[in-house]
């Protein structure tokens, strides 16, 4: 199986994703768009890793951002995994099977995918990095994508991985 490539190599071959940039932290804890182990061979799971990436870390975001039953949180689930979609099609080495994989990844997370949001704060945070200077990332990145939020949401995510840090 080939090496999953990365978003710098793929921009070098003229493909450009969909998204915001991924922090380092987060990459070695995504799972590859839950594609089951007897499927990756046949779904070209490595060649699909970097839109999984941008889809696991937006999953990973919504839950911090929103709170269950805001709109804005399933309006950021479709647009997440529209993403996933375009971005699946994008890597595919032929446009044809890109459309088939990009639509199979986009149905499999719209029916799989609501599950990863029913997770608790805590679960979602104990993904959460945890040096100083991640966290200060993950700040930020919430700040630029995500300006209504007011400083008690900062404060108050802040504290609780501070907190799972010191248990």
């Amino acid at each position: 199986m080939t090496k999953p490539k990365t978003r710098k190599e793929l921009e070098s071959e003229g493909v450009y994703l969909t998204g915001h940039i991924v922090p380092e932290w987060f990459k070695p804890k995504c799972d590859g768009c839950s594609v089951p182990r007897g499927l990756r061979r046949l779904m070209k799971a490595n060649q699909g890793h970097s839109p999984c990436v941008l889809h696991d870390w937006k999953y990973f975001i919504i839950p911090l951002v929103y709170e269950p039953g805001n709109i804005l949180r399933e309006h950021e689930r479709i647009q997440a995994d529209y993403e996933l979609k375009l971005n699946r099609e994008k890597v595919a080495k032929n446009k044809f099977i890109g459309k088939f994989l990009g639509m199979f990844y986009y149905r499999g997370v719209r029916l799989g995918g609501k599950k990863a949001l029913t997770k608790s704060r805590a679960e979602i945070l104990s993904k959460a990095p945890h040096l100083s200077k991640d966290l200060l990332q993950l700040d930020k990145y919430a700040q630029m994508y995500y300006p209504d939020l007011d400083e008690a949401w900062y404060y108050s995510i802040m504290s609780e991985i501070t907190s799972n840090l010191l248990d």
